[in-house]
């Protein structure tokens, strides 16, 4: 195992990287982005808060990572493919929008690929004890783990910097946990890219965004989250071996995106609107009703960094 020095160097090294990656790409895309007609344009319904067309640059987010990454993508292939996945699927949909039913394919498969080939951990239940799951219905379990944080962050895309920034404050409770425990050195590694990647792509799309995620993006964030949670949850418990994780910490990192997700399924299904229909409910409209558009953002930062700060003591108290 290595030591935590020789992991936070592992980590500082992909951050340092990852940052200056992400500048140049997501500049660049924001230049091609209009000539291309990769654009989302102001006004097109009503949850289109925006008065001006924006270049669509997150697809940036999965290219880096494959640059980075490219040493590990043989040993993480199921990985690569599910995130090649569901960006390119984001991406499509960023130039002509596709049926709900068509991406939640498309996710599903992603998902059963990446828990199929990948060695899946089981999970403890809500708390430290709690009904080891194991064999197919856990299979189920983290395919539905998923398909459910792969949207969720797409849901939460609706304001400027908000998806990247909340996935930055999960990714920043995942890399204590993974700093403090025994997780595989390629984990860190990967924590430490999507670290330097959403800081440089905050740096445009932080309010006033100068470009936005997009679907390419949002579940690209989404996929690595939901696979990187279990991971670093189960490796840092064990001491570097992928075997039982604690559900709570791992909901608590993604607390704000899943919260919303809940609310909006609950909210969906008692209006009888359908569950895939989208309406201007979610957390950050409600905020926007009561302050500007920055602070909105800033109040669902600090309740995420809560949650997240709340992840890590979890873990510090009974695994630590």
């Amino acid at each position: 195992m290595l030591v935590a020095q020789q992991k936070g160097l592992i980590y500082l090294f992909n951050l340092l990287v990852g940052v200056p990656l992400a500048l140049s790409l997501t500049y660049l895309l924001r230049i091609l982005a209009p000539k291309v007609g990769l654009l989302d344009r102001a006004g097109l319904n009503r949850r289109k808060i925006h008065s001006t067309d924006k270049p669509v640059a997150g697809f940036a987010l999965p290219l880096i990572f494959f640059i980075q990454f490219s040493p590990f993508l043989q040993a993480y292939f199921s990985l690569a493919l599910g995130i090649l996945a569901v960006s390119l699927m984001g991406l499509i949909d960023d130039y002509q929008p596709l049926s709900a039913r068509l991406k939640l394919l498309i996710q599903s498969l992603s998902a059963f690929l990446l828990v199929a080939f990948v060695h899946p951990p089981t999970f403890l239940g809500l708390g430290v004890q709690g009904v080891v799951i194991d064999g197919w219905f856990n299979l189920l379990f983290l395919a539905c783990w998923t398909v459910g944080v792969t949207n969720s962050l797409n849901l939460v895309d609706g304001l400027d910097g908000l998806a990247p920034g909340l996935s930055l404050i999960g990714s920043a409770g995942l890399t204590s946990i993974a700093l403090l425990g025994g997780s595989d050195p390629s984990l860190i590694a990967l924590l430490g890219i999507l670290t330097g990647s959403l800081l440089g792509f905050l740096c445009f799309n932080f309010n006033p965004a100068k470009v936005f995620l997009g679907d390419g993006g949002a579940y690209f964030l989404g996929l690595i989250l939901a696979y990187l949670t279990p991971q670093v949850l189960s490796t840092s418990v064990s001491g570097g071996v992928a075997s039982s994780w604690p559900l709570l910490p791992g909901l608590l990192i993604l607390g704000v995106p899943l919260f919303d997700t809940a609310w909006a399924i609950v909210r969906r299904t008692v209006s009888g609107s359908g569950i895939m229909v989208s309406d201007e409910r979610h957390i950050h409209h409600l905020l926007l009703e009561k302050l500007d558009h920055r602070k909105a953002v800033l109040t669902l930062y600090l309740s995420q960094a809560l949650l997240s700060a709340g992840a890590v003591f979890f873990w510090i108290y009974f695994f630590g």
